[in-house]
């Protein structure tokens, strides 16, 4: 049952990540004009993406230490503990990144494009962009490995359970 559940919440984590990067924020960088407000969106967005997906993660995790005692081998333990760094990504994101992303964007008067190029504070915002881009791809990409892997060894258990008379 837990294992049924898990692939669920992996499924909505995965599915979640996927539709805010792939629809949501093209969408508003599309259609809504450069004043910031997008920026804004997208930022607000992201930290209830960020919030959702450290909460499925951790019931994932939960899920997955359900059977940990009766894991048959290291890789199947290591397999039930992996949402741990989703999760870890996720809260990075809320703890760190997204306060200093805001904090700059606000110093800036609502937009780091107020600011002259090569003002620290847009090179700054720039890093930081960059870092939460890899911090959120590594957490979508953990919980797509989780799910392909849990797919992956509940077919490797079926298989085996209908060759064993």
């Amino acid at each position: 049952m837990s294992d049924r559940l898990r692939l669920a919440v992996l499924g909505l984590w995965l599915g979640a990540a996927a539709a805010w990067s792939l629809v949501f924020v093209p969408a508003v960088f599309a259609e809504v004009p450069p004043t910031g407000l997008a920026a804004r969106l997208v930022g607000a967005s992201l930290e209830r993406i960020d919030q959702a997906g450290a909460a499925l993660g951790l019931a994932a995790l939960g899920c997955g230490l359900v059977g940990l005692r009766a894991a048959p081998g290291t890789l199947d333990r290591m397999r039930r503990l992996l949402p741990s760094i989703g999760v870890l990504c996720h809260v990075l994101s809320l703890l760190w990144l997204l306060p200093e992303i805001r904090e700059i964007r606000e110093a800036a008067g609502g937009s780091v494009a107020k600011l002259a190029p090569d003002h620290p504070d847009v090179l700054r915002f720039a890093h930081l962009h960059q870092v939460s881009f890899g911090v959120f791809t590594a957490a979508a990409g953990t919980a797509l490995a989780v799910l392909v892997w849990d797919l992956s060894a509940g077919l490797h258990l079926q298989a085996r359970e209908t060759r064993s008379p």
